[in-house]
């Protein structure tokens, strides 16, 4: 993977867009290679973590993928990202439009904001974790399709936001 900013929105989609969860896969997208963390695996989920050093701008990627056993279904993958290398909110907006919701979490007093812009995907989210400043830098990415009742949910959203411009890019 390439560690320029764009690149990492780019995996964004890529990862957003899987049909089914190919560990080998999300590796190769992010540059990351996945293992099995069976100290965080349980009955319902396997979770593959792995990290990479300060110079990529990945930090570390973390997937959690229902047994297909459990009762649950989906995926949720976690990008946690190096903040000097990482993609301001606004080459977000620039490439996936206006975010159809944005959520600011309560903070304590003294302490810096933070905001998740939330673009619905199919089956789920993609969710872009921002630090407060300027400019505003995205520290993680969440593709979650981790849904109790799959797509009922998720489709209400959709009929009511619309959908994000998650075609491939070309330069």
């Amino acid at each position: 993977m390439n560690n320029n900013k764009a690149s990492i929105i780019e995996a964004a989609i890529l990862l957003s867009q899987m049909q089914t969860v190919e560990i080998e896969k999300i590796g190769a997208t992010t540059g990351v290679k996945l293992i099995l963390d069976a100290a965080r695996s349980n009955k319902h989920f396997q979770v593959f973590r792995g990290c990479n050093g300060a110079a990529s701008a990945i930090a570390e990627v973390e997937c959690r993928t229902a047994r297909a056993d459990a009762g649950s279904k989906g995926t949720l993958i976690y990008l946690a990202l190096n903040e000097s290398q990482a993609p301001t909110g606004a080459e977000v907006v620039a490439r996936l439009g206006k975010p159809k919701s944005i959520q600011v979490p309560l903070q304590k007093a003294g302490t810096s904001g933070s905001a998740i812009y939330l673009y619905a995907i199919p089956d789920g989210e993609l969710r872009f974790a921002l630090k407060a400043g300027s400019p505003e830098v995205v520290l993680s990415i969440a593709i979650d399709t981790t849904s109790w009742a799959p797509g009922v949910r998720i489709r209400n959203r959709l009929a009511k936001w619309g959908k994000a411009d998650l075609t491939p890019f070309t330069a």
